[in-house]
């Protein structure tokens, strides 16, 4: 690990002036499950680190005038899953919430963290030992990829485990920098390139998730992984509806979560009772998005899951329409 410096701002204010005069790169701290393994692996080697744990204006689960929720980014996985507003009102979040990792990681992860996780790469989240016989990885400024040998970009996967059913949600994310505070939606914050996982700026951090009023919706959360605690999913899927619309998201399949609109319609007409079945939703979900063999899983077996997870939501989404998220 290099020699870096420390820094822990009592305000949001504080943050910005530390920006400005680093000399060199900053990563930003919270939980650090993230960071910490790859400041030691060597994957990352800030000049400074500035700890945003405590800030204030990252704190607390609130009532907003909208009739929602906001949710700093500083709050725990485990505050998340164990809250009783968010439980009452977001079931399918605080159960999404509680999925994650281990208890150990999910007592001190945090939702701004995971929101913001860095793409992932078997080639790439390795020992410097491993990373030497692949010295040609786009990751680390090579012009190879070699989980796609012919592709154009770094194929690394999006790692959050919160970011599908928020983005079902149609959740929004607070973005502060030194001239303010702007909101976005939550869909808009992931790049779709494992070299960037988000769309943030220089200078600009995520201070809260903005959860819509929940009265109309109702949502479901799956995962699938090999093991289930600490290892991340092959495949997440989220679904949500709300008056008159729906979306069906899959996360830990590409650079992004992917929405699957042709399957949303089919969900659409399912949860209306138009015509089709739980299956189709899942039939055209596999069929519409482009996924990648890796080392969790190749292509069709992906697929396979994909069909069965989204067929399975589509089911529990039908199941009772008073049900909230």
């Amino acid at each position: 690990m290099r020699e870096f410096s420390y820094h822990r701002p009592a305000a949001l204010a504080e943050v910005w002036p530390l920006l400005e005069g680093a000399r060199g790169s900053v990563s930003l701290l919270a939980g650090g499950t993230d960071l910490v393994p790859a400041l030691k692996r060597g994957l990352t080697a800030p000049a400074a680190l500035i700890d945003v744990k405590r800030l204030p204006e990252l704190e607390g689960i609130t009532d907003t005038l909208e009739g929602g929720l906001r949710v700093g980014a500083a709050t725990t996985l485990h505050a998340l899953a164990r809250s009783p507003q968010v439980a009452g009102r977001y079931p399918a979040l605080a159960q999404a919430a509680d999925t994650v990792a281990s208890y150990q990681i999910r007592n001190r992860g945090t939702l701004g963290g995971n929101l913001c996780l860095d793409t992932r790469c078997t080639y790439f989240n390795q020992s410097p030992f491993w990373r030497a016989e692949y010295p040609d990885c786009r990751k680390t400024g090579g012009r190879s990829c070699y989980v796609v040998p012919k592709g154009d970009r770094c194929h690394a996967l999006s790692s959050s485990d919160l970011a599908p059913l928020l983005v079902a949600l149609g959740a929004e994310v607070e973005v502060a920098s030194a001239v303010g505070v702007r909101r976005q939606p939550v869909e808009d914050l992931f790049a779709n390139d494992g070299l960037q996982a988000t769309t943030l700026g220089p200078g600009e951090l995520v201070t809260a998730a903005v959860l819509p009023p929940a009265a109309e919706l109702r949502a479901v959360h799956r995962r699938y992984a090999a093991r289930e605690t600490v290892d991340f999913p092959m495949l997440s899927l989220a679904a949500a509806a709300g008056d008159g619309w729906v979306r069906l998201v899959v996360g830990h399949v590409a650079s992004r979560p992917l929405r699957a609109p042709r399957a949303e319609h089919e969900l659409a007409a399912f949860l209306a009772g138009e015509g089709g079945e739980a299956a189709a939703v899942g039939t055209t979900a596999a069929a519409e998005l482009a996924l990648t063999s890796s080392v969790r899983g190749s292509v069709a077996y992906k697929k396979r899951v994909l069909r069965v997870l989204a067929a399975q939501a589509a089911e529990e989404l039908a199941a009772n329409d008073e049900r909230r998220v």
